[in-house]
């Protein structure tokens, strides 16, 4: 799977939030159109595989408005489930929010 792919989904109306991440976007504001911008222009960033075997997705893309937020996902059954949409901490990331901090 590649950033392609998700974005493919994004752009095909192919994906579905997870209860977790509706929650997360209603407590900081984040509109679904700001979700599926950042995808748009964003880049992963991290990933790694979880306990089901599904490769999981961190990407850093920006809203609008310019600033970036984070879309944790992964691909299940060909739909791409975004489990977590969150502003990135700035003391655990860099300026450009798209590296960690050492």
């Amino acid at each position: 799977m590649s950033l392609r792919d998700i974005q493919e989904r994004i752009q095909t109306n192919n994906y579905c939030l997870t209860r977790h991440a509706l929650e997360e976007c209603r407590a900081r504001q984040i509109r679904l159109q700001d979700v599926k911008d950042a995808v748009s222009n964003g880049k992963v960033i991290e990933t790694h595989v979880d306990d089901w075997g599904f490769d999981c997705f961190l990407v850093a893309g920006e809203r609008f408005k310019g600033d970036v937020i984070h879309v944790a996902c992964k691909i299940v059954e060909d739909v791409l489930q975004i489990n977590m949409v969150y502003y990135p901490h700035p003391h655990l990331w860099e300026i450009d929010r798209k590296r960690k901090k050492r």
